[in-house]
């Protein structure tokens, strides 16, 4: 079998700024990637602003597994802003541009067979986006998919709060400002397989669900979401000490 060559582009940076004067301190990740090709494709991809510290957590996850022909365009960013030691803001952000059509193929190494025609995987690809400081997760999952042309933006935000001065005395503040928690996902996609869509919003008791949205497709169908949560955060924050957040599913 005739297999078309691979490009691979990945440009991968990361920035971190200091400034004693203000006291802030960035720290930035940029992943920008482009790949096209044929053959098997394993992706997986996580990005965490507080891994093990549930309550302070913004996390993306992406898992991409198929074989056939691959074209895809990724732009990755986190970034966590602090003044003083203490935490400003952080973001995560992901957007891709990505088509797959699946081809059954065989491919060797050597003598050996990887995979061959009956084997060769159809694609699925699951994309989560957790706040765990709002309670929100999203997320949006593919499988055994044939053909699938997609564009997808994703964000989840957190912006602290603070006591500000607002009567010209630095020593005093006088005044609180809210912080605030974002999540989006905005997906347009083209595809013929099994799609899921899902939305988990935590209620006012930890661990309760307010919102649940939960949508499954199984065919050709062209796609399109623009969801969003947005959330105050108070000065004062309870904290939680277990990880109760999941990708929301189709499971009862």
């Amino acid at each position: 079998m005739k297999m078309r060559k691979a490009s691979i582009v990945v440009t991968i940076s990361i920035v971190a700024l200091v400034s004693a004067a203000t006291g802030f301190a960035s720290a930035t990740f940029t992943h920008e990637s482009m790949v096209s090709g044929t053959g098997l494709v394993m992706v997986d991809n996580e990005m965490n602003t507080a891994p093990g510290n549930f309550s302070e957590n913004l996390k993306i996850t992406l898992h991409v597994h198929g074989c056939g022909e691959y074209d895809s365009g990724q732009l990755a960013k986190q970034e966590i802003v602090k003044k003083y030691g203490k935490l400003v803001s952080e973001t995560i952000t992901l957007e891709e541009d990505v088509t797959m059509t699946h081809k059954p193929m065989t491919l060797k190494s050597g003598s050996l067979i990887l995979i061959n025609e009956e084997t060769a995987p159809m694609w699925k690809e699951d994309l989560c986006i957790m706040n765990y400081q709002i309670g929100t997760a999203m997320r949006e999952l593919y499988t055994t998919v044939d053909y699938i042309q997609k564009n997808t933006k994703s964000n989840v935000t957190c912006l602290e709060p603070k006591c500000v001065d607002e009567k010209g005395d630095p020593k005093i503040k006088e005044k609180c400002v809210h912080g605030v928690g974002v999540v989006e996902l905005d997906i347009l996609s083209t595809v013929s397989g099994a799609s899921h869509v899902g939305v988990l919003i935590e209620g006012s008791k930890k661990g309760a669900e307010t919102i649940r949205v939960s949508e499954d497709y199984l065919g050709n169908f062209t796609i399109q979401k623009m969801l969003k949560t947005k959330e105050d955060k108070k000065k004062e924050c309870k904290k939680d000490t277990k990880q109760w957040l999941e990708c929301p599913s189709g499971d009862p």
